[in-house]
């Protein structure tokens, strides 16, 4: 199956002003939104630093509480909507991570989430 990408809507605003390809090793493990289309800083295709370079977050079984922890470490308070195949409306990102999320909600990352790989 082809890989997607998340849309996450978040419901607190903060501002994200460019996109660099690249992150810093303090950054690993963060998450922002991306959005090359709107000016609304709530909304936007999500990506996390791994390794020095922002990834776009695979949809591959994505749902609400996958989007709560999500917002959670962004600094809102929870998703108020999660989408899939986001680069059809944010903007395309070449890099998609192949693993996806298993949260329960209550965590505070992502990196605290069991993930699996996915080849497809």
């Amino acid at each position: 199956s082809l890989l997607l990408t998340i849309v996450l809507i978040c419901t607190i605003s903060i501002t994200e002003a460019q996109f660099p390809s690249s992150c810093s090793p303090s950054e690993h493990g963060d998450v922002r939104l991306y959005n090359t289309h709107t000016n609304d800083d709530e909304d936007g295709a999500l990506q996390l630093c791994y390794n020095g370079t922002w990834y776009s977050v695979c949809d591959y079984h994505w749902d609400c509480n996958d989007g709560n922890v999500a917002c959670y470490q962004l600094g809102y308070d929870k998703a108020r909507q999660v989408e899939h195949n986001s680069d059809n409306y944010f903007g395309y990102w070449s890099h998609i991570r192949n693993y996806y999320y298993s949260c329960s909600g209550n965590e505070h990352s992502l990196g605290s989430c069991y993930t699996h790989y996915t080849s497809s």
